[in-house]
């Protein structure tokens, strides 16, 4: 049975092969195996970063999912008098001495290729919509066919015995077969034939699992604590709604181990294109030149806020690292945000106002005063709502679209009192490498 790290590292290098990534440092230029290898699982760390940060990577309705217990052979059961035996292609039968005396003969259970049900997953638990209206897959999305069937039957509930709805169907035919199998195969013929045998045995775990962090990919954490510091600083799975709260979301990293020994893994998530961002891989590497010469508190904070800053330039066109170096700059990386408010805006939000004390330039002077800044109920709220003041307020000053022509349109309207705002928004890009 192949190992989950393993699964991991395969799948780590299908992305990198798909998605056309290129680090930009050809392996040539190394002189030592050593540094090659040390290149590589750089390149791995950041390139899946970079994956892990955008939606257009995550499981969808749909998707396609296999098994690595799956098989394309078919699976032969032969009924007689006195024995049943069962086996896959050419390989020796298996014997028991149950007797199923309602069936006589040799039957054959083709893999079911091509069947709509098979190889697919379906999210049943989910709430939040890509752009195509369909919901995301998230690690809870693991019920099987045959297990909602036996609820549906087993209900005394009127309400529950409607059409029942699974997460998985089956993968196909199952390649470890064990004489046992062959009662839950008879049990559940007709579904047999007609899904794979997979119908009838598989057993997944409770949940699906996401890569503890990047760096466990690549073998970088040797010991728990070292876990827990590339967990807080890399584990960056995307989180979606579902019916039961906010759950990790699937990619094609993730995996789902059934009890009979397969791992279930993501070979489409449902989306057309791998797609990595560069100014993400830009962040990573800024992150990695100044490590243990920076606050912890700066890098979780933008790591955190760069998906959903990611996010709000597809809603609205307006650059990323405009947004990226407004929020750090008002809020202090994330430290002074009273209200939930990131981005110094002054008035009523949706939770209304705070008052609190600011520092204002006035005729070339710094002033302390006090004003009522809005207030809201989360920094999503507050990102979303800074996005539609620049659209509604600050876009007609914008001639280019670039980032130093947006950045020119907040000072033309006024966004700051500051006279030194624009270099302290250009420093902020430059300083995290969004900007050469």
């Amino acid at each position: 049975m192949p190992k989950r790290d393993e699964i991991w590292k395969e799948k780590a290098k299908e992305i990198e092969e798909k998605s056309g990534w290129d680090c930009g440092i050809h392996e040539h230029s190394l002189n030592e195996e050593q540094e090659e290898l040390e290149h590589a699982e750089q390149c791995v760390k950041k390139m899946l970063g970079a994956y892990a940060i955008n939606k257009d990577n995550y499981v969808v309705d749909g998707a396609t999912i296999s098994c690595s217990y799956m098989t394309n052979k078919a699976i032969h059961i032969k009924f007689d008098e006195d024995k049943t035996s069962i086996w896959l292609g050419s390989d020796k039968p298996m014997e028991t001495t149950t007797v199923y005396t309602e069936k006589f003969g040799t039957y054959e259970i083709k893999a079911p290729m091509g069947a709509a049900e098979v190889g697919k997953l379906r999210v049943i638990h989910g709430e939040s919509q890509t752009d195509n209206g369909k919901p995301f897959a998230t690690v809870i999305e693991r019920s099987y066919l045959r297990m909602e069937e036996k609820k549906e039957e087993t209900s005394t509930s009127n309400e529950n015995k409607k059409a029942c709805g699974a997460s998985i169907v089956s993968c196909g035919n199952c390649k470890k077969l064990q004489t046992p199998d062959i009662l839950h195969i008879t049990r559940n013929w007709d579904k047999a034939k007609r899904y794979g045998t997979c119908y009838c045995l598989i057993k997944p775990d409770e949940k699906w699992i996401n890569p503890f962090c990047m760096e466990s990919v690549t073998e970088n954490c040797e010991n728990e604590k070292e876990k827990q510091d590339c967990a807080k600083q890399h584990h960056h799975t995307m989180k979606f709604s579902t019916t039961e709260g906010e759950q990790e979301g699937l990619t094609m990293m993730s995996t789902l181990l059934c009890m009979r020994g397969g791992v279930i893994t993501v070979e489409w998530s449902g989306q057309s294109s791998i797609s990595l961002d560069e100014r993400y891989v830009k962040l990573l590497e800024g992150i990695d030149r100044r490590k243990g010469r920076i606050e912890e508190y700066k890098i979780d904070f933008i790591l955190s806020v760069f998906p959903s800053l990611l996010e709000e330039e597809k809603r609205s066109g307006i650059p990323v690292e405009v947004l990226f170096a407004q929020i750090c700059t008002e809020s202090g990386y994330g430290e002074k945000a009273p209200g939930n408010n990131y981005f110094g805006i002054k008035g009523e939000g949706s939770k209304g106002s705070v008052n609190v004390s600011t520092t204002e330039e006035i005729d070339g002077e710094d002033v302390s005063i006090k004003d009522d800044f809005r207030a809201y109920g989360s920094m999503e709220e507050s990102i979303e709502d800074h996005t539609d003041l620049l659209l509604n307020v600050y876009k007609k000053y914008v001639t280019t679209g670039t980032v130093e022509d947006w950045i020119d349109a907040l000072i033309e309207g006024g966004y700051a009192t500051d006279s030194n705002y624009k270099e302290e928004l250009m420093g902020v890009c430059s300083y995290w490498g969004l900007m050469d």
